[in-house]
């Protein structure tokens, strides 16, 4: 069994892939971790969400440290890298409104107008691609550093774009559009544990029999590229590729919905084909089904599983922690649940009954020491124990999980734009906590007891 960090970028005390980034590195190093998990590192929408991207190759470029290195970045240009990005915010920063609100010439991508625009804006589309650049320079540098101590990298891929983004943009026919561009249906997920009247996330859906006639070559780029930055990658709503829910455009929620079948266990082994060294988490929570169990099991690749959504009693829940298989990657939460801490304090006298027999049971099977007298902050230490003693392969606990942070530490909250998502940061005093790295040690040491 190996075990991480969840952090993101946007977390570290300075929120950039400088100092501090390096700084968590030998903070996971130090603490026997051997993978540090983050979310998207595409360009956030304007509520900071990275699942919700104007580019799914682009990085984000809040993360870079200032620096002047140009070394390369003459070629960089040349072959053509992040041009159509680069031009796409250009744009954008020009008419402030999404793409299919720009003049006709420009929406339709007119060369000979663009060819005049991006002349005229030369230089704002050159500093564009230098900011890109800069990202993927000192990503490369910083993922060397972690590999050298032991640290791997897992990354995220979300499911689905934006509707503005340059990949809609410049790759329309990608997408159920209308011959307006306009939007047919959008994604989302029906009613689940995550939300009472489900997620309307808005993304256009995906043509996957135009995507299909093309060899899946757009999905394998993607792949290739998640690859060269990660040496992991969770791809988000693997559930989307068995089956995927349509809203129609207009509707407020996402109860009123349909299945519709997705491209299957045909595109993972296109992938593994043109991509043999991609290693891939499935991220196969919310609503299931045969379909889906047989894709995941089909491709092989490791299931997830939360074990907040384990602690209700039923002790065949997939999510408790004795049930885990060795072939999982599990949780204690993810970026989308409460802390561990604010899950336990939020429970009503019923459902803490019913947490608490789950604790019990797995205590009794796993050895360790249960005691019902114990606190929330004791009971939480607890349950990541049970994570670590558990026959998963991987364990993931987000960082504000081992400083029992409550709730208003949560990364974010599905189906809302609160100004509190996406804006967590730890403090730097907490990367220097020689009580912190004791305990994680001591905890993480289960794993292979």
């Amino acid at each position: 069994m190996k075990s991480g960090i969840l952090l993101h970028i946007s977390s570290l005390p300075s929120g950039t892939l400088g100092t501090d980034a390096f700084t968590f590195v030998d903070f996971l190093a130090e603490t026997n971790q051997s993978y540090w998990q983050i979310l998207p590192l595409n360009p956030p929408d304007p509520y900071d969400s990275p699942y919700q991207s104007f580019s799914a190759f682009a990085g984000n470029e809040n993360f870079v440290e200032p620096g002047k290195e140009t070394v390369g970045f003459d070629k960089f240009c040349v072959d053509g890298n992040f041009f159509d990005y680069a031009l796409f915010m250009t744009l954008k920063d020009v008419y402030k409104t999404a793409w299919n609100l720009w003049p006709e010439k420009y929406k339709n991508r007119n060369k000979k107008a663009l060819a005049v625009f991006a002349e005229e804006h030369r230089n704002k589309i050159r500093h564009r691609q230098f900011r890109q650049f800069l990202f993927f320079k000192q990503w490369a540098e910083l993922k060397k550093y972690a590999n050298n101590q032991g640290v791997e990298i897992i990354g995220d891929i979300p499911i689905y774009v934006a509707y503005d983004s340059v990949d809609v943009w410049c790759t329309p026919e990608m997408f159920e559009l209308d011959k307006k561009g306009k939007m047919k249906c959008v994604a989302g997920v029906p009613p689940d544990y995550f939300s009472e009247s489900g997620q309307l996330w808005g993304n256009p859906i995906y043509n996957w029999k135009h995507i299909k006639d093309t060899g899946y070559k757009w999905w394998t780029e993607r792949f290739k590229n998640a690859m060269e930055l990660f040496d992991i990658v969770r791809v988000d709503h693997f559930r989307g590729f068995s089956a995927y829910y349509t809203v129609p455009c207009g509707n407020t929620d996402a109860r009123k919905g349909k299945w519709e079948d997705g491209p299957g266990i045909e595109l993972f082994n296109t992938i593994k084909k043109t991509v043999p060294d991609c290693r891939i988490i499935a991220e196969d929570l919310g609503v299931s089904d045969k379909a889906l169990i047989e894709l995941v099991a089909d491709s092989g690749f490791p299931s997830m599983a939360v074990v907040q959504f384990g602690l209700d009693g039923n002790l065949k829940n997939k999510h408790l922690p004795v049930n885990y298989k060795s072939n999982m990657a599990v949780y204690s939460g993810t970026h989308d649940n409460d802390t561990l801490t604010g899950f336990l304090s939020s429970l009503n006298k019923k459902d803490k009954e019913a947490m608490l027999v789950s604790v019990k049971h797995c205590c009794k099977k796993t050895g360790l020491p249960y005691n019902p007298e114990m606190s929330d902050g004791k009971i939480a230490d607890l349950i990541i124990s049970l994570l670590m003693k558990s026959g998963a392969d991987t364990v993931i606990i987000p960082i504000q999980d081992w400083l029992q942070q409550n709730s208003e530490s949560r990364m974010n909250t599905p189906s809302t734009v609160s100004g509190k998502n996406w804006t967590y940061r730890i403090n730097q005093s907490n990367l220097k906590s020689e009580t912190l790295k004791v305990k994680i040690k001591k905890i993480t040491s289960l794993r292979n007891s």
